[in-house]
């Protein structure tokens, strides 16, 4: 990936794709992974943590991956995907 700053979709796609699990407790993202995180991935976390904290809430259920009843539980790619297209639309 380049040095551009990630988009707050860009680094859920990260997680994702890193087997980490994300949550929102309290307002306070918490995220635990099998490896630690690459510096590039925690600076983008630390520079989006709001927006990454209302993407959870608002679509996922306050945790990722999205738990079942979830706005996008069962179609994670394609949300994904529709978001960040928003995301450069907006």
């Amino acid at each position: 990936m380049s040095n551009s700053p990630r988009t707050p979709v860009q680094t859920i796609r990260c997680l994702w794709l890193g087997s980490y699990h994300a949550a929102v407790i309290d307002g306070q993202l918490r995220i635990h992974g099998p490896v630690q995180m690459a510096a590039s991935l925690q600076a983008s976390i630390r520079e989006n943590r709001a927006a990454i904290v209302d993407l959870l809430e608002e679509y996922c259920g306050g945790v990722w991956p999205p738990i079942p009843g979830s706005e996008i539980y069962g179609c994670e790619e394609v949300a994904l995907k529709v978001l960040e297209i928003g995301e450069v639309a907006a």
